[in-house]
């Protein structure tokens, strides 16, 4: 798909954002009652897999170079300040991976000022438009961190808050490879349209083949949050 492909999916994929956001928005309470998204039920035998915390090139190449060799799409959350123009993600743009905004220097949100807070989250969406041509349209916050205000810079960014089913915790150092494994798969006990949370570490590139042939063997297909969010499964 050419760059002006890439283009109009980016609008389309922004106005089914901005239409179920404001819905949901519309229909809530004047405190914060939205809570981010864990799963997508309903859809079928689907799982997103998604990694926080980049960009870190070596880690990042290697999961790229996974992704591709198993035939998978994946979310990044990245990291705004950690990306420098870095020609992996244009490489994560090309092969069709999603990225996903997770502030641009990882500050617990809910302890910024209003403007500090509104700059990570916009400034991000500035620097993708600007030097990768590229809308981010799903958001994870730092730590998990949310609240009425993050929200309404959410609503007024088209900006779909993100969670997920599971975490793996392996982030941690005492975090074995087999820990790794067996809460990814523990999501599928949840509920289908399910969304793992890992991170840009070594020892989640090692045990992924495993987990990503369980889901496989178990019927599931991969996608991106924004396909999961938006029943485009293939």
């Amino acid at each position: 798909m050419g760059k002006s492909g890439n283009n109009i999916k980016s609008i389309i994929t922004i106005l089914i954002v901005s239409v179920w956001f404001s819905t949901t928005l519309a229909q809530s309470n004047p405190e914060l009652s939205i809570k981010p998204i864990k799963c997508v039920s309903g859809y079928g035998k689907a799982v997103a897999l998604t990694f926080d915390d980049g960009l870190r090139p070596e880690i990042h190449k290697q999961l790229l170079n996974l992704a591709k060799k198993e035939s998978v799409q994946v979310t990044f959350f990245l990291i705004g300040n950690t990306v420098d123009k870095n020609r992996l993600l244009k490489r994560t743009i090309r092969e069709g991976h999603e990225i996903g905004n997770h502030s641009m220097t990882h500050s617990v949100l809910t302890k910024l000022s209003d403007a500090e807070l509104r700059s990570e989250i916009l400034d991000f969406q500035m620097v993708f438009k600007e030097d990768y041509d590229y809308v981010p349209t799903v958001f994870r916050a730092p730590k998990l961190q949310y609240d009425e205000r993050v929200m309404k810079v959410l609503k007024e960014s088209n900006l779909i808050p993100v969670n997920a089913t599971v975490g793996t915790k392996d982030w941690a150092e005492d975090t074995t490879k087999e820990y790794i494994y067996n809460k990814a798969i523990s999501a599928m006990k949840t509920c289908d349209g399910c969304i793992i949370l890992m991170h840009e570490v070594k020892k989640t590139v090692d045990v992924l083949p495993q987990i990503i042939k369980y889901y496989r063997d178990n019927g599931y297909k991969f996608v991106t949050v924004s396909q999961l969010l938006s029943n485009k499964i293939q």
